[in-house]
């Protein structure tokens, strides 16, 4: 967002869809990267679990 407003008031671009889109791509991958999915660690832990009771019972 700062790079558009950087291009458009100084370098005196005109304001492009391109812009806008990049800045959601970004603000999307931010979103999935900070974001914890509660399903997946559920599964992980049932499987350590099961996992580990199998080998006590082998």
């Amino acid at each position: 967002m700062v790079f558009a407003v950087f291009s458009v008031l100084y370098l005196k671009e005109s304001f492009k869809l391109n812009y806008l889109l990049s800045f959601l791509c970004i603000l999307g991958a931010i979103f999935f990267a900070f974001k914890k999915f509660q399903q997946q660690v559920q599964r992980k832990q049932m499987n350590k679990s099961h996992t580990f009771s199998t080998i006590l019972y082998c």
